[in-house]
Parts: structure tokens; C-alpha cells; sequence
């Protein structure tokens, strides 16, 4: 927070998600993503940076959106999260689909970075095809397609992941996210908004954070009643 104070807060989120890209050590990169993840949507002085990402309107927004989203790849929930604050809900709600297992992973070409919608939540056994790619390994066959397990639960439920789940919801809930809620309003125009809060929401126990987003969720109007004759 202090650095970005001082120097461009562009580009030093865009030199630790480099950084964190390259990291051997995936629990340390999942902890640090999930670090700047919280700095980002908190810090009064990241204010400008969330504006910028929010909207995506220019080319350098999108670089860094997509920077951003190799690294916080480390990290389900953070990806998810970064997704709500860009806006883009219905990636947002594929990713909370596969929460559990990776199902399909191809590869791109030599001369091609991964494309922002295909950058996968990785399950445990997913991570050594993926961190070759990010590594510039491409042992692979170029356009081969991987299939892993079906989506049966393999990834395992722990209470971090349940307490970073609880604290998204939680931060749906303040200021920085009164844009989503609001957006919620209209329901037409925002499906997999909808969706992804449903997606949330089942995959939380009954617990505090469960009956808020529940809550939040009943607010939501009946689409029939907000049309107009």
C-alpha cells in the first residue's frame, strides 16, 4: 500500500503478478495472490487502479487484467473475485463450475499466450500440465486436448478455502462492490451475475456468510414484475 503511494501502482501489480507467475512454490504464490488480491479491493489508494480495471475500456486495462489473471490463477477464489470486479460475470460463473475439478486443458501454440477465457482454476493434479505453459515449457503437443476427471468433488473442501469464500462475501457486501449490487437489479442484462451468486452460495455451508448472500439474494427482483406494458 505505502509502495503504491509512491511509485505507479500499475505497474507494481504488474511486476508481482510477473513475478508470482514464475514461483515454484504454489502455496506461497496462492497466499500472495490472495494478499494483493485483499490489498486491491481494499486499499483506499488502489481507488484508481479498481476504476481502471472495473470498466477494461483501454488496452492497457486489458493487459493488466490479463496479467493479473495468470497469477491469480494460484488462487480459485481470487480469480473469482477479480472476475466480479472486471465485470466479467459470466467467466466468473464457468470458473465457480470448476471449483472442483479441471475437466479440459488445451494448449496453445508456441507463439500464443493463453487467452484470458482459458485460463483454468486448477485442481491439484492440473497444475503441472498448466505450470509448464506458464513456464514456457511446451513439452506438450501444441493443440492437444487434456481431459481430467469429471466433475465429481475431487478437490478437496477445506476451511481456507471456505473462510476465503465467506470473506468474498463479505466484501460483495461493501462499498467497493455497490456497482454489482446494483447490477443485480437488472436481471435481463445480468444472468450470470445472478448465477455466479447462486454458484457462491451453494458451495457454502449454512453459515453466517451463507445467510447473507441468501439474503442479498432475495432481493432480487422477479424479472415479469420490471417489465413495462
Amino acid at each position: 500500500r505505502q509502495l503504491c503511494l509512491l511509485l505507479n501502482a500499475e505497474n507494481i501489480f504488474h511486476s508481482m503478478a510477473d513475478i508470482l507467475l514464475r514461483e515454484e512454490d504454489l502455496k506461497f504464490a496462492s497466499t500472495m495472490v490472495h494478499t494483493l488480491n485483499t490489498i486491491l479491493l481494499t486499499s483506499t489508494e488502489l481507488f484508481q487502479l479498481r476504476n481502471q480495471l472495473k470498466d477494461l475500456k483501454t488496452l492497457e486495462s486489458q493487459n493488466l487484467f490479463c496479467c493479473l489473471y495468470r497469477s491469480w490463477c494460484h488462487n480459485p477464489v481470487t480469480t473469482v473475485s477479480l472476475c466480479f470486479l472486471t465485470q466479467n460475470y459470466r467467466h466468473a460463473y464457468d470458473l465457480i463450475q470448476k471449483l472442483y475439478p479441471l475437466i479440459v486443458v488445451q494448449s496453445p501454440s508456441k507463439d500464443q499466450e493463453w487467452p484470458c477465457c482459458h485460463l483454468p482454476v486448477l485442481s491439484s493434479r492440473a497444475w503441472d500440465i498448466t505450470k509448464a505453459f506458464r513456464l514456457g515449457c511446451y513439452d506438450i503437443p501444441n493443440g492437444e486436448t487434456f481431459l481430467d476427471c469429471p466433475p465429481s468433488g475431487d478437490l478437496e473442501v477445506t476451511v481456507d478455502f471456505l473462510t476465503e469464500v465467506d470473506k468474498l462475501v463479505q466484501l460483495i457486501e461493501c462499498p467497493i462492490f455497490t456497482y454489482l449490487r446494483l447490477q443485480l437489479l437488472d436481471v435481463k442484462n445480468n444472468p450470470y451475475l445472478i448465477k455466479a451468486l447462486y454458484g457462491l452460495l451453494m458451495l457454502l455451508p449454512q453459515s453466517s456468510a451463507f445467510q447473507l448472500l441468501s439474503h442479498r439474494l432475495q432481493c432480487v427482483p422477479n424479472p415479469e414484475l420490471l417489465q413495462t406494458e
